[in-house]
């Protein structure tokens, strides 16, 4: 019952034809503009796009794509970043209510992110000064 509601709350915003479309450009200037300031301490930053389903993965396709969005805050950002349709293990998930993963889907789903990740040596931090 709660995945239904919320359902019909992502069923509203994906079909309001009043409300603006998202700010690309400026939510990736907010977040590359942290990024900076997070490597420059010596953070490791990564990235990571989890699963979406149903019609808020097709709204996401439509305002957010990929290449103008994900791909362009990872360059702009220079960051690794690891997107769930990439990797066979993270792409299989359904999730009950289009946004989240169910609790032990997202059990499963962390622990091949962290196999897949220790694999890239993503984990290990930057050498600091």
């Amino acid at each position: 019952a709660f995945a239904n509601t919320v359902k019909k709350v992502w069923h509203f915003f994906m079909t309001d034809t009043t409300l603006p479309p998202p700010d690309v450009k400026g939510t990736i200037e907010f977040f590359v503009k942290d990024a900076k300031k997070f490597k420059e301490r010596g953070g490791n930053l990564i990235f990571l796009r989890s699963p979406s389903t149903g019609m808020y993965k097709g709204g996401e396709a439509q305002f957010l794509a990929r290449e103008s969005h994900w791909d362009e805050l990872l360059r702009q950002s220079d960051s690794k970043g690891y997107h769930y349709a990439d990797y066979e293990e993270l792409a299989h998930f359904d999730c009950p209510e289009w946004s989240h993963l169910s609790g032990p889907d997202a059990e499963i789903f962390t622990t091949e992110l962290v196999k897949i990740m220790k694999e890239d040596n993503a984990l290990i931090l930057p050498k600091t000064n």
